[in-house]
């Protein structure tokens, strides 16, 4: 005959409450397809690596727009800081003005609302504070 729920709710009481009487340790046992479901239980509710999305909170790299500041070595080192600390581009993008100051603070708060790409802004900044390519004009 079936045991019932309550029948083997008391049943396993009684056998735990008989091991913590004796001072063994409590041990569980289980089917493997418990087991099984067990693992896959813990499985579906552990967040994969992967999906862990870094964010420009510890780079200290910085831009300010002054004519000795390099665009390059900023970009270069931001690109850098993004790949290794697996920022995505949408939170690039929104931590960028993290990393301005002065001048290229103010002029980010201005245009960002024309930007809704880490590519864009990247172009953006390279265009606006990168070498200008002078107009050669060829005399015939």
């Amino acid at each position: 005959m079936p045991m019932t729920t309550r029948k083997k709710s008391e049943t396993i009481d009684s056998n735990m409450a008989n091991n913590q009487a004796e001072g063994s340790a409590n041990t569980i046992t289980m089917t493997e397809d418990q087991c099984d479901a067990l693992i896959q239980s813990i499985r579906a509710v552990t967040v994969p690596q992967a999906a862990l999305i870094g964010n420009f909170s510890k780079c200290s790299s910085r831009f300010d727009g002054s004519k000795d500041s390099n665009i390059s070595v900023f970009i270069d080192a931001v690109k850098i800081f993004k790949d290794c600390s697996n920022v995505s581009d949408e939170n690039a993008l929104r931590g960028l003005p993290m990393l301005l100051d002065g001048f290229a603070a103010t002029l980010w708060q201005r245009v960002k609302s024309g930007i809704d790409t880490w590519a864009k802004a990247i172009d953006l900044l390279r265009s606006t504070y990168g070498p200008k390519k002078a107009c050669v004009s060829r005399l015939s």
